[in-house]
């Protein structure tokens, strides 16, 4: 940690940014280590864990905290070509898919019309529609999954969501 700190100060001094912007960037180190080194023993110290993510999870590491905390990653190695074989079910499916693209041009409207979050939020969103058919598309849902996909790539916030 020490060693990546001094060489972080550095690189930084190189770059010419204030020194509160440094200690703002050292500060966010140590919480991405000490986050990692929490989470790689989460099974020997539930509590603490939860401690430390009471704080708050830093942005750029707060999708891979997720997917830890939720087991997602093991579901998706389980599972490898399911999503795939969910996304090609919901092709010939007009009913869903209408729906879901109904309510996505308005979750995330920020990227615009078909832009790569958006076909990402409604292949989620329909691979989940197959995979729960008891539930199906919910409204409502684009939102909690478009969040997902904010800090995480489309297959691995399927596995989350």
């Amino acid at each position: 940690l020490k060693s990546e700190i001094a060489r972080l100060k550095i690189e930084l001094q190189n770059s010419k940014l204030l020194l509160h912007d440094i200690n703002d960037l050292v500060l966010e180190t140590e919480i991405k280590t000490d986050l990692m080194r929490v989470i790689a023993d989460w099974r020997r110290h539930p509590q603490e864990t939860i401690k430390k993510i009471s704080f708050g999870i830093p942005n750029s590491i707060r999708g891979i905290v997720w997917q830890f905390v939720t087991q997602s990653v093991k579901l998706k190695k389980l599972n490898k070509h399911l999503y795939a074989s969910l996304l090609e079910m919901t092709q010939n499916d007009e009913t869903v898919v209408e729906a879901i693209n109904c309510d996505v041009s308005r979750t995330l409207p920020g990227f615009g019309a078909n832009s790569v979050k958006e076909i990402a939020l409604s292949n989620v969103l329909k691979a989940y529609s197959r995979l729960d058919p008891e539930v199906g598309y919910c409204q409502g849902m684009n939102y909690i999954a478009g969040i997902l996909l904010l800090f995480m790539p489309e297959e691995n916030a399927f596995w989350l969501f």
